[in-house]
């Protein structure tokens, strides 16, 4: 089974091997790209340094998963994209938490 890691600079691709985790490649941020695969679940992840494994044909558990590993890549690539988007009035002082609100469930008053 193989994981993602984003750290500051880098998006890491690990093995699980022997209960331990290892990096087997590794791109920078703005190097690295992911394109959607031929159904919901699967991607491919382009590391342009890499080349005996590049593009690597990667599985979520999810669409949702595969969706939020994208989103989280073009946050670390171009956090100016993210900064631009319109963010919802909030109660709290700016830049002290995020505030979530979660719907009740229906006949819960």
């Amino acid at each position: 089974e193989r994981s993602l890691l984003l750290t500051g600079d880098k998006i890491k691709v690990r093995e699980n091997r022997n209960k331990v985790e290892k990096t087997v490649m590794k791109e920078s941020h703005a190097l690295a790209r992911l394109e959607y695969g031929t159904d919901e679940l699967t991607f491919m992840l382009v590391l342009p340094s890499v080349k005996r494994a590049s593009p690597l044909t990667l599985r979520a558990k999810s669409a949702f998963q595969r969706d939020l590993i994208y989103l989280a890549l073009k946050a670390f690539s171009s956090p100016d994209s993210i900064a631009a988007l319109p963010t919802a009035a909030t109660s709290l002082k700016p830049a002290t938490a995020l505030e979530l609100n979660t719907p009740e469930p229906s006949g819960a008053r």
